[in-house]
């Protein structure tokens, strides 16, 4: 059974074009077999209704919808809260783009398990 090898974070803003908001490190990550992203926290800080599309992106795969959040005003939202995490492999990712860009903060916490 695999265990808690360390804890991953990862904080910033979302872009208005799709980018990386948590990279699993390269596929080079032997004994390294998952990572559970627990909480991913969105918090819009614009005067203005955001629309946050989430993604995951496989290594050397394509981006797959996740998630449409749609945030009003000082609204926030935790996308996955503890009861149904992702799971990436290594080279994975998480991706999102949203309205208009740097105005919707975001705060990821993941466990990374061998």
């Amino acid at each position: 059974m695999p265990t808690i090898k360390s804890v991953a974070t990862s904080d910033g803003q979302v872009s208005n074009s799709q980018g990386d908001i948590f990279l699993y490190g390269a596929s080079s990550i032997s004994n390294q077999i998952e990572v559970t992203v627990s909480h991913i926290f969105l918090f819009n800080t614009s005067a203005t209704t955001q629309t946050i599309d989430v993604f995951i992106k496989p290594l050397n795969g394509t981006s797959r919808q996740i998630r449409q959040v749609i945030l009003a005003q000082n609204e926030s939202d935790d996308i996955v809260g503890g009861s149904n995490p992702i799971r990436l492999s290594p080279g994975g990712a998480i991706r999102a783009v949203t309205t208009t860009d740097a105005v919707v903060d975001y705060s990821i916490a993941a466990e990374i398990l061998s």
